[in-house]
């Protein structure tokens, strides 16, 4: 006997993971009629798959159309997961600091940048922080989104990462440079 959980299959699609295999799932896209909001916000796009699907929380996917999304959390139920997605807008370096241990005062020193790859992240917004008004010195912050285990101190795409929050189950980044 035919089992119901099955019989939507055939409105799944391929879905490749990037540095992953190939695998299928059902996406759910925006109505055209959906425009941005009031917030600037995109129009949802959800990701529905099995329980034991290989996608996962953090992961990147490719759909059909070529473009790109982070995976994050939505809700879970006894036999299907379901993820928003997020588009994620460019690719970009990753670097982390490496420190030895100094012979003489023992403590630990930077001894330069170790290249950690390239990874796909969701580029939000850029603020401008007025440090010191008196002399008008701004800074730039960067928010991104991220499901790389970025920790504080490295550098994504030239900048510091100075701060790092988790929501919907992947990790906000506050850059800084």
């Amino acid at each position: 006997m035919r089992r119901l959980g099955t019989a939507g299959d055939r409105f799944n699609e391929p879905v490749q993971i990037v540095g992953g295999p190939r695998t299928r799932a059902r996406v759910q896209r925006a109505d055209d009629g959906d425009r941005i909001g009031a917030e600037f916000a995109l129009p949802k796009t959800t990701l529905r798959v099995y329980r034991n699907s290989l996608i996962k929380t953090g992961k990147v996917v490719q759909l059909q159309g070529g473009d790109f999304f982070l995976v994050t959390d939505h809700s879970e139920t006894a036999e299907y997961r379901t993820h928003h997605l997020f588009p994620t807008d460019r690719k970009v370096s990753w670097e982390r600091s490496t420190t030895r241990t100094n012979p003489v005062t023992k403590l630990p020193e930077t001894t330069g940048l170790s290249t950690q790859g390239q990874i796909w992240v969701m580029w939000e917004r850029t603020r401008r922080e007025f440090v010191d008004l008196a002399l008008r010195v701004g800074q730039e912050s960067y928010l991104i989104a991220t499901g790389a285990d970025v920790q504080i101190g490295d550098y994504i795409d030239g900048k510091l990462v100075k701060r790092i929050s988790i929501a919907l189950g992947v990790k906000i980044l506050e850059l800084q440079g």
